[in-house]
């Protein structure tokens, strides 16, 4: 339940906090009708050449370190947009809670970057721009937890006759998770399953605050049915994507945006 708590108020706040970002003018959304096939194609290259890059990045950097770079990164950004001064001292401020070793002071650094990754694309594209970007990941993110295997094997070990997946506290910090206490251990959650859903409440809430809400609202009802599904690692973005899916056509019927 905390972690659903979680999620819902992380949506949220990045609905809230879209008012109060600076949004150029002379920036224009990738699309402002129905996606076409320039748009699959962008989002087909960007794919192709961010995995080609990280794995080159991967081959001689330490996964720790790149971690450490996203969220410093992330933090800059997200501070940018008031003054330059800003995203300096929250660069280094989300970075410095994962020195910490306290996993509630890695979720704050997890929801400040997840809040970043919003901005970075939400500010600038359209809804239905950013519902093609997650449909695209959530396929992607299908593929890799149920068939490849490859996102279960980067942060899980198996143990067990059953070779149930677990995780070790320190491995968490390793990458940028949100890792929620829970009697067995630890419920773990990818940032890109916090970030993606905010890139269309936040898309959406430029144009209209209450048509975020309403897709953060469905994007948790997403997150809530993973997890009624108990003793199974699963793909968290495609069910978190027909939630949101869910919230953005409910907003277009009703006509918010």
């Amino acid at each position: 339940m905390r972690s659903l708590i979680i999620f819902l108020v992380l949506q949220v706040i990045g609905a809230l906090l879209t008012p109060f970002i600076f949004v150029p003018q002379e920036m224009r959304p990738f699309i402002s009708e129905t996606p076409g096939v320039i748009d699959v194609g962008f989002i087909f290259v960007l794919a192709v050449v961010g995995a080609i890059v990280l794995l080159i990045i991967k081959l001689f950097i330490p996964l720790r370190w790149i971690s450490h770079m996203v969220v410093l990164s992330c933090g800059f950004y997200l501070g940018s947009f008031w003054s330059e001064l800003w995203g300096f001292l929250l660069g280094f401020f989300v970075l410095a809670l994962r020195f910490t070793k306290d996993i509630w002071l890695m979720n704050i650094s997890t929801s400040i970057c997840a809040i970043s990754f919003g901005f970075l694309f939400g500010a600038f594209v359209s809804p239905e721009f950013a519902l093609l970007l997650i449909t695209a990941l959530a396929v992607y993110d299908a593929w890799g937890v149920l068939y490849t295997k490859h996102i279960q094997k980067l942060w899980l070990a198996q143990h067990g006759k059953k070779k149930k997946m677990t995780i070790s506290k320190d491995k968490i910090f390793d990458g940028i998770l949100m890792a929620v206490p829970t009697e067995r251990g630890f419920e773990i959650m990818g940032v890109g399953d916090y970030a993606l859903p905010l890139v269309l409440v936040i898309s959406a809430a430029k144009l209209n605050i209450l048509a975020g809400i309403i897709i953060a609202i469905f994007s948790t009802f997403g997150y809530w049915q993973l997890q009624k599904v108990r003793g199974k690692i699963l793909p968290g973005i495609p069910f978190i994507g027909v939630g949101c899916a869910l919230g953005l056509l409910l907003v277009k019927v009703i006509r918010l945006i």
